[in-house]
């Protein structure tokens, strides 16, 4: 599979810097924070690598924002202009994009007419600030973008450029678009052409686990190793398909925690699978309406 070059722009004056959330009818990442850029174009893959990512950012830059760097640059206004970092998109995701975050460090704020087509909103704000409503559950966040943030929070120097490898140590892609809410996506049985299906870790001290349902024991395995860090109370079972609860009793054994599920998937799920399908596991019935748990 082939991984397409991108670059991502960061704006910084003093102690702000200018983000952006993208239109909720986006394909990708809709109502996401993230910052300015784009990809790079076919044509421009000839050039030597690091040309081609500055020539996508002045050109991402004068579509998006409507400015044009270089004159920047020559005025004054751009007191440095670098790359500070890369993030890889996961091995699962079928689009990779090698992404190249660059701060451009200014000497006066400057109010861009931003694309409007693509960005619902865009502001100068505290990094401190953008971490806070992430924390509060206000705002959106992809891993790598709230990387950035956290860095330059902690006034990163970025002596070097630093590679984000966000998945690294976990053998299932984990991302956390907002503070405790925590989407894992482990291999399942689920219909081609998906090979995932979303788990979800979500609660505050004591966590529930959403659809865990991994397609084999070394998935299972892997889950296991990957729930180990929290502390889990109960599984939710949203509905009977086989995709959405596979291992999801062996599961709750092992952790000794209850199930929730709604009598009707728990009658078709016994129907399918034998009436000793829960075993033992103790069993609390959700009905419309019902608050299963609570965050924050």
């Amino acid at each position: 599979m082939s991984i397409r070059k991108a670059i991502s722009v960061i704006f910084k004056y003093e102690d702000e810097i200018f983000q952006i959330v993208r239109q909720n009818y986006l394909r990708a990442f809709p109502g996401y924070t993230a910052f300015p850029g784009g990809k790079v174009d076919k044509e421009d893959v000839q050039l030597l690598e690091e040309e081609t990512l500055l020539v996508t950012l002045k050109r991402e830059m004068n579509e998006e924002l409507e400015i044009d760097l270089t004159e920047l640059q020559k005025k004054g206004t751009v007191k440095s202009l670098r790359k500070i970092a890369k993030a890889t998109s996961p091995k699962f995701n079928p689009h990779r994009f090698e992404t190249f975050f660059y701060l451009v460090e200014l000497t006066e704020k400057i109010e861009f007419n931003f694309d409007q087509s693509e960005f619902k909103s865009g502001c100068w704000m505290k990094a401190t600030d953008l971490l806070d409503e992430f924390n509060r559950g206000t705002r959106l966040i992809v891993p790598p973008v709230r990387k950035m943030i956290e860095l330059i929070a902690l006034r990163e120097p970025f002596e070097e450029p630093i590679d984000l490898d966000i998945n690294r140590f976990s053998d299932i892609p984990v991302i956390e678009p907002i503070k405790d809410f925590i989407q894992a996506m482990p291999a399942s049985n689920t219909l081609p052409p998906a090979n995932r299906t979303n788990m979800f870790v979500l609660g505050g001290e004591n966590k529930m686990l959403v659809d865990p349902s991994p397609k084999n024991k070394e998935e299972y395995e892997h889950l296991k190793k990957f729930l180990s860090k929290y502390t889990v109370d109960k599984i939710f079972i949203t509905h009977h398909h086989s995709d959405h609860h596979q291992f999801a009793v062996d599961l709750a054994s092992e952790l000794k925690c209850s199930i929730t599920i709604s009598r009707d998937s728990f009658e078709r799920i016994k129907a399918k699978f034998g009436a000793d399908y829960f075993k033992k596991i103790k069993i609390d019935f959700a009905k419309e309406g019902d608050i299963v748990s609570t965050w924050l």
